[in-house]
């Protein structure tokens, strides 16, 4: 039951889906914001700026990077390679 005055969310969940090819030797890294938002102890942000070398990580060393660096948030990485 809700109190009065209080309104409860409506939550509206939506799904896109995306089709495509990856060229041979392709690799696509996704992660969520919990990367370039880790915090070092001095307050410095990982930040979008070291991002491009660390992509050719594997998602493992990536995790571990963000991890390393100061996690504030969620930490999560996902490498997917086309290989035929």
């Amino acid at each position: 039951m809700e109190a009065m005055g209080q309104v409860r969310p409506r939550i509206v969940a939506t799904r896109r889906q995306l089709a495509g090819k990856l060229p041979d030797g392709t690799r696509m890294v996704l992660m969520s914001d919990g990367v370039v938002e880790a915090r070092s102890k001095t307050g410095e942000l990982y930040g979008f700026d070291r991002l491009g070398p660390l992509t050719l990580q594997t998602a493992h060393d990536i995790a571990a990077t963000a991890q390393a660096f100061g996690p504030e948030d969620d930490i999560t990485v996902l490498t997917l390679a086309c290989t035929t």
